[in-house]
Order: C-alpha cells, then sequence, then structure tokens
C-alpha cells in the first residue's frame, strides 16, 4: 500500500484479476465462482471505478 498525494489515505495497489483471468487458473464455472464468492468462500468482485469492475470489459 502507497499514501495518497491528495488526502494521505492508504491506497490498496494489491493487482486485480478479472473474471476470466481467475477462471483460467481455478478450475470452476463462472456461475460456480460467484456461488463461493456469495458463500464468503472466494474474494468478492470489487468495483475499480463507478462504472467499471474488475470483470469489465476494459480489463
Amino acid at each position: 500500500m502507497t499514501e495518497n498525494a491528495n488526502n494521505d489515505q492508504p491506497v490498496d495497489l494489491r493487482p486485480m484479476l478479472s473474471v476470466k483471468q481467475v477462471l483460467k487458473a481455478v478450475p470452476m464455472s463462472r456461475a460456480t465462482l460467484y456461488r463461493e464468492m456469495d458463500a464468503g468462500h472466494f474474494p468478492a468482485a470489487r468495483a475499480i471505478t463507478p462504472k467499471a469492475s474488475p470483470d469489465s470489459p476494459m480489463m
């Protein structure tokens, strides 16, 4: 983590993977991945901007 110059709040700089990238690395279906997220067994997806998430086509 590092400090943000504008407000001195810590910024999380850990790399994020898209759902496609996760599914290439983890042998499960997309539906199973989302069930695991809902159950709390897998980290939930996070929005990286107000209009984009790690699963958006931009990633």
